[in-house]
């Protein structure tokens, strides 16, 4: 079932929790491990989503956005986008289908 989620102040998800639509933030953003988007993931502060998240559509973050090991955004023949207007951070092993922008700083550790 398709279920959006809008948040009008932080949002934190522990580990293996699954969203089943787009989530909209106005705040912060942190996800543990395991955690799946099945829709867009927008932001108007920081996101941080742990090892093995995935965002299977586009996130937009008016802050940093910072992607743990193995993380995967988009999904094959279908082109996304990850927008984080002061930063992108991409650990090792993360899977994009698609484009990445930042007007600050872009960082693969």
């Amino acid at each position: 079932m398709h279920q959006d989620v809008v948040v009008c102040g932080d949002l934190r998800a522990h580990d293996n929790v699954v969203f089943h639509g787009t989530v909209r933030v106005y705040g912060t953003v942190v996800f543990g491990q395991n955690v799946t988007v099945r829709g867009n993931l927008i932001c108007e502060k920081e996101i941080s989503i742990d090892d093995n998240g995935q965002v299977l559509g586009n996130i937009f973050g008016q802050d940093t956005i910072f992607l743990g090991k193995n993380c995967r955004v988009g999904q094959r023949d279908k082109t996304k986008s990850i927008v984080g207007k002061k930063g992108v951070t991409l650990s090792p092993g993360v899977i994009m289908y698609g484009l990445i922008l930042t007007e600050g700083k872009g960082t693969v550790l």
